[in-house]
């Protein structure tokens, strides 16, 4: 693959949305082969019983190596976020923003540092210390006025840049003024140590997805889609729009990348259930897989005897495994309810295995080879009885190994956090 990963942060850590700029979702940690509650996280009383987007309490968590202790980092609907102790669930520091925190935190070291960063809905990122939670710095995108809307923010994901570390994060923000009302949709690279812009692109009036980076035959390379049906290209060192692909379609999901041995390819999903497929350097087409209904999550790859595999979920309530170069349909594993939020993978015994979280509230593992079922565990039910299609987030779970044991954290659908291990 055109990506190479340390061992270390293969294992140990789960620095950002969809564990790496590429958005794979592969651990490849030794897992439990059947898991055990090791401790239950419940953030603080919540401000308000509903509001659009806000059926789930917390994000996606990001895992991280701190010396000798794991921390795990969470935002929260009631507009915290969260440092846990990873092996007892305790809170160590919180820090409060101005609004509900949707979008997954990353974890990243700026100049030897170690840093946390957040975007929430209060149109704000903030940059701080991961040891004790204050700040460092902040970056207001739009200013606060009496007429401007809560912003949409993706998923920040972390580049290396030479000797610095750049944050990429897009984010959809309104200012409903009674003339000249503002919708915008932007990307921003800032720098992870200062907060200072790199460079900001505006890319379209509609909300955009969490960016996927790779470094495409030496070119650095950014993707991001819009629910307006295009998937941008951009170039990393300055966001000049390379080209765009209009799929017609809504685009529900981030992009996935992931490397066929012949060429670097990139993955969405869409609101009718199309999965796409395209050469990440020319924009080319070159699958389409048709789902039941939507696709929330582009999924998750990984190779399997050489050959490389697609996992996806699709709200018709199954997880299917796709050959990466064809996109031909290997297996299928049906649950009873949607399968909205991302896949990982991870090593079972050694085998190659696939966990996902399904709103029939149970959290399955199955074969990465053929999709038979290896455990399921059952999880609480969420707080609605029913799913807000569209105008929710749907967190994914996070693993990684940690003194020689697997832990697995899934914050889920009735607030809480959740870690599994083998005891």
């Amino acid at each position: 693959m055109y990506w190479l990963l340390s061992l270390l942060l293969l294992t140990q850590e789960w620095p950002m949305f969809g564990r790496d700029p590429q958005h794979t979702n592969a651990a490849l940690v030794e897992a439990t082969a059947q898991p055990k509650l090791l401790w239950t996280f419940r953030p603080g009383e919540h401000l308000w019983r509903y509001t659009r987007r806000a059926s789930v309490w917390s994000s996606s968590a990001v895992i991280a190596r701190l010396g000798q202790d794991l921390r795990l980092f969470v935002g929260s609907y009631d507009r915290n976020l969260y440092c846990l102790d990873g092996k007892t669930g305790r809170e160590v520091w919180r820090y409060t923003t101005g609004g509900a925190i949707n979008a997954a935190p990353v974890f990243y070291r700026a100049q030897g540092a170690p840093s946390v960063a957040v975007v929430s809905t209060d149109r704000v990122i903030y940059g701080l210390d991961a040891q004790r939670g204050g700040l460092r710095w902040s970056y207001a995108v739009y200013p606060w006025t009496f007429t401007a809307f809560e912003a949409i923010a993706s998923s920040p994901i972390a580049v290396e840049a030479g000797d610095a570390v750049h944050l990429v994060i897009a984010l959809w923000y309104s200012d409903r003024k009674p003339l000249r009302n503002i919708q915008r949709g932007e990307v921003l690279c800032l720098d992870g140590a200062t907060g200072a812009v790199v460079w900001r692109r505006q890319v379209s009036v509609s909300a955009l997805s969490s960016p996927a980076y790779a470094n495409i035959h030496g070119r650095p390379t950014l993707f991001v889609a819009g629910i307006d049906g295009n998937l941008y290209c951009l170039d990393a060192a300055d966001g000049r729009l390379r080209w765009t692909f209009a799929s017609a379609i809504p685009i529900t999901s981030s992009p996935l990348l992931g490397d066929t041995g012949r060429r670097p390819v990139v993955m969405f999903g869409t609101q009718f259930g199309l999965l796409f497929c395209l050469d990440a350097e020319t924009s080319t087409e070159l699958w389409r897989y048709k789902t039941g209904m939507q696709i929330t999550s582009a999924g998750a790859v990984a190779a399997l005897d050489h050959v490389p595999l697609l996992f996806v979920p699709s709200y018709d309530r199954h997880l299917y495994g796709l050959e990466l170069a064809s996109g031909r349909l290997r297996w299928r594993f049906e649950t009873k309810q949607h399968i909205a939020s991302a896949p990982i993978v991870v090593m079972m015994g050694g085998r190659l295995s696939v966990v996902c979280a399904s709103l029939d509230n149970h959290l399955y593992a199955v074969e990465a080879a053929d999709g038979r079922l290896r455990w399921s565990h059952p999880l609480r039910r969420r707080p609605w009885f029913y799913e807000a299609r569209g105008e929710t987030v749907w967190p994914s779970p996070s693993a990684v190994s940690y003194e020689e044991k697997p832990l697995l954290v899934l914050p889920w659908y009735d607030g809480s956090v959740y870690a599994f291990s083998d005891q």
